[in-house]
């Protein structure tokens, strides 16, 4: 029998660790921001403000922007700038789409789930309920 190093799976992991980029680390900030609904759909991303907030070069913030454009999350308009994506119908029915296969297994495993675990999710949706609030 062999004995596996609980953390063996860090190990591997390192290197995608260490090759994160200023970039990467950038665009997962402003994703962040956008999915936790502080930058709302069509709100402008001046590259300065964002150089200025984050801490980092234009040169950073372009590359970062490029990616969440390729994403789909942010939208690039030609001579106005980047902007915060707004849904169209056809994205809003994929969500719901992916919500239908994965919440109905949510509930069928979540039974494996222990008292901390349904608190917390308690607490994100008591969390997101109290942003939809204020932001109506």
């Amino acid at each position: 029998m062999t004995l596996v190093d609980p953390l063996s799976s860090l190990a591997r992991a390192r290197a995608s660790v260490l090759r994160t980029s200023t970039a990467e680390r950038v665009a997962d900030a402003v994703r962040e921001e956008v999915v936790e609904g502080r930058l709302r759909p069509g709100a402008r991303l001046p590259e300065q403000a964002l150089c200025d907030a984050l801490g980092v070069s234009r040169n950073t913030v372009r590359e970062a922007l490029s990616q969440l454009v390729n994403e789909r999350v942010l939208a690039r308009e030609p001579n106005r700038g980047v902007f915060v994506a707004q849904p169209d119908a056809a994205a809003v029915r994929d969500v719901y789409r992916v919500r239908r296969l994965v919440e109905p297994a949510a509930v069928r495993d979540g039974e494996a789930w222990g008292p901390a675990a349904v608190a917390r999710v308690r607490a994100a949706v008591d969390e997101g309920r109290a942003a939809a609030r204020l932001a109506n």
